[in-house]
């Protein structure tokens, strides 16, 4: 079995390569990404936390029986809200300290 050396599926890009493409995005471009990445994730967090409430809200409604907390789903969501809500001030922090110093 022969290797196609120009086939981009199977073609393993050298460290110069991976290193040309961080060098076309800037400090700012990077962080943008990162804050976007971040919001996706967060607003994706927020709605599965909406349907578990209304899921749990259904079985109370039927005289289910839940937690204190409201069960594993709720308590997940929750925290994982609350830790990308953190991260998204660290990171707004950066950008702003980025901007004053002119990076």
């Amino acid at each position: 079995m022969s290797s196609d050396t120009n086939n981009p599926i199977t073609k393993v890009p050298k460290q110069h390569e991976f290193d040309a493409d961080q060098e076309r995005c800037t400090p700012e471009e990077k962080l943008e990404e990162i804050i976007n990445g971040t919001k996706r994730r967060l607003k994706h967090a927020q709605n599965r936390l909406a349907r578990t409430n209304k899921r749990q809200s259904v079985i109370k409604e039927n005289n289910g029986k839940l937690t204190e907390h409201g069960g594993w789903d709720r308590g997940y969501w929750e925290g994982k809200i609350a830790s990308l809500e953190d991260s998204m001030d660290d990171l707004n922090e950066l950008k702003m300290m980025l901007k004053r110093k002119g990076v």
